[in-house]
């Protein structure tokens, strides 16, 4: 997504909705699973064949009853 956007600037609306949703749709399957992404970004989508959309990079995932947004792991050491 993020090559798209650079070289073919601004996407047509209708194009981009159906990118949201179905990221939106990944993610609410990794909620369901227990994972948090952690790094959604243009750069971790990927507009595939026929226009799938993906979520990329799940490096950063964490499993929810394990993470808590916005807290850094050192916080709780100090």
């Amino acid at each position: 997504l993020k090559r798209l956007v650079e070289t073919r600037g601004p996407l047509p609306a209708r194009q981009a909705a159906n990118i949201v949703r179905q990221a939106a749709a990944g993610l609410a399957y990794l909620h369901r699973q227990g994972l948090y992404h952690r790094d959604v970004k243009p750069a971790n989508i990927q507009i595939g064949a026929q226009n799938v959309t993906k979520l990329l990079d799940l490096g950063t995932a964490c499993l929810i009853r394990d993470c808590v947004p916005g807290r850094r792991a050192s916080e709780s050491d100090m």
